[in-house]
């Protein structure tokens, strides 16, 4: 695996970070599952910070545990700002903007559409036409990305 890590890494977490890594783009850039996580434990920091707003219980508790409960609590809460105002940021970001990757999906569409008007009568015609989308065509993305779709049409 190349990367600034790589040669920190142990044989498992080699092996999880490439498992992770070889995911698609969208679920490696995607926050929401993150922002769900800090969020659960951002509910959890209040419920254990609560002693802290209730003044019987406020009083039993010392110093160096009220001053642990708001770090906690504070760590929290600053974790879900961070995580919503990425999210927004990739959201702005992409607003009125197609991915290459829907570009090219769309091409797909349109050859199997074309593929499956012409049915096998006009096989010949339909692959002139795939073919010559292919070669006028392009949407630079990696085979990875964009694998290699055949269609055959009977």
């Amino acid at each position: 695996m190349p990367g600034f890590y790589s040669r920190y890494l142990g044989p498992k977490l080699s092996e999880r970070v490439a498992e992770l890594m070889s995911r698609s783009h969208d679920d490696q850039v995607s926050l929401y599952e993150e922002l769900a996580v800090a969020r659960a434990t951002a509910c959890e920091a209040l419920a254990l910070a609560q002693p802290l707003f209730d003044s019987e219980a406020s009083v039993k508790l010392s110093a160096e545990t009220k001053a642990l409960m708001v770090q906690t609590l504070s760590q929290a809460m600053s974790s879900v700002k961070e995580l919503v105002l990425a999210a927004s940021r990739v959201e702005k970001d992409a607003d009125d903007k197609v991915s290459l990757k829907v570009v090219n999906l769309i091409v797909q569409q349109i050859v199997v559409t074309i593929s499956e008007v012409c049915g096998a009568e006009q096989l010949p015609l339909a692959e002139a036409i795939a073919k010559a989308i292919d070669e006028r065509v392009r949407v630079p993305l990696s085979d990875k990305i964009n694998p290699v779709v055949k269609v055959q049409v009977q």
